[in-house]
C-alpha cells in the first residue's frame, strides 16, 4: 500500500535495503511509504524532524522583513479600513505570509505544517509523543504529498 507519490519508496528507506536494492535482492517497490513507530523509532523520528525543519523554514520566512514597517502599515490599513478598497498588491502578499504564520503558529494544518496529529487536529505533536511513549506500535506516519 503506498500513499504518497512523490516519497513513493524513498522517505522511510533503510541503508540495509539501499544495500539490499543495489545489489539486486530488494525491488524498490517492495519498500513502503509508510513507518509503524514501534517498527523503527529512530527512522521515525529523523522522518518526523526532517519535516519539522521544513515547517520551521516556512515559519521563517513568513515573518516580515521589516516587522515595524509592516504593523506601522497594517495599523494604518487598519485605521484607514474601507470594504470598497483592495489592497495593494506588495501589502497583501505580506498580508498573505503574516496569515500563514498565524496560521503555522497556531498549529492549524497548511501545506506546510509537514506533520499533522489526525487523531487530535493538530500540528502540536504533544499528544503524538505521548502515544509513541505508550503504544509505539499503534502511531503510523503516513506521507500524503501537498507538494512542498
Amino acid at each position: 500500500m503506498n500513499f504518497a507519490g512523490r516519497w513513493e519508496h524513498d522517505l522511510f528507506i533503510t541503508d540495509e535495503q539501499k544495500k539490499q536494492i543495489e545489489a539486486g535482492t530488494l525491488d524498490r517497490s517492495e519498500i513502503p511509504n509508510y513507518l509503524c513507530y514501534a517498527d523503527d523509532q529512530e527512522l521515525a523520528d529523523s522522518v518526523v524532524s526532517m519535516f519539522l525543519g521544513w515547517r520551521k523554514s516556512a515559519l521563517l520566512e513568513c515573518v516580515p522583513k521589516d516587522l515595524p514597517a509592516f504593523m506601522k502599515n497594517l495599523e494604518d490599513r487598519v485605521a484607514n479600513y474601507a470594504p470598497d478598497k483592495e489592497l495593494d498588491f506588495e501589502f497583501s502578499m505580506e498580508f498573505w505570509r503574516l496569515r500563514k504564520l498565524v496560521d503555522l503558529l497556531d498549529n492549524d494544518w497548511t501545506y506546510e505544517s509537514s506533520v499533522y496529529d489526525l487523531t487530535y487536529g493538530t500540528g502540536n505533536l504533544k499528544d503524538f509523543y505521548q502515544r509513541c511513549s505508550k503504544n509505539p506500535e499503534k502511531q503510523f506516519i503516513v506521507p500524503v504529498d501537498f507538494h512542498h
